[in-house]
């Protein structure tokens, strides 16, 4: 991997890392926003940063790095890209912390 954080791929730019965090932090005080009810989506380690701070955290496929601390985290961990929605339909609040056991907590 590169050391490059930003990629312009168009119409849209795709960050990682410390990058993600930081374009978080500027966007909720440009717009005034906070990141309560927030869900965040990672797959790799880069994305931890980040996942620490939104309040609903879940992780997709992770690397085995972000799967160790999803579990230390009790993060919800869903190794099947379908699931997503069913994820999120299932509890706005998903995770260990929100009531889902721990044996829930991979879909």
């Amino acid at each position: 991997m590169d050391d490059k954080k930003e990629y312009d791929i168009g119409m849209k730019r795709v960050v990682y890392g410390d990058y993600k965090l930081r374009y978080i932090f500027e966007a909720t005080d440009k717009h005034k926003l906070n990141l309560q009810y927030s869900f965040g989506i990672g797959d790799s380690e880069t994305d931890i940063c980040f996942l620490e701070e939104v309040e609903h955290p879940f992780v997709v496929k992770p690397t085995t790095r972000l799967r160790t601390v999803a579990m230390r985290n009790e993060w919800p961990i869903i190794d099947n890209y379908d699931d997503i929605v069913k994820a999120v339909r299932t509890g706005l609040g998903i995770g260990g912390k929100a009531g889902l056991s721990e044996q829930a907590n991979t879909f």
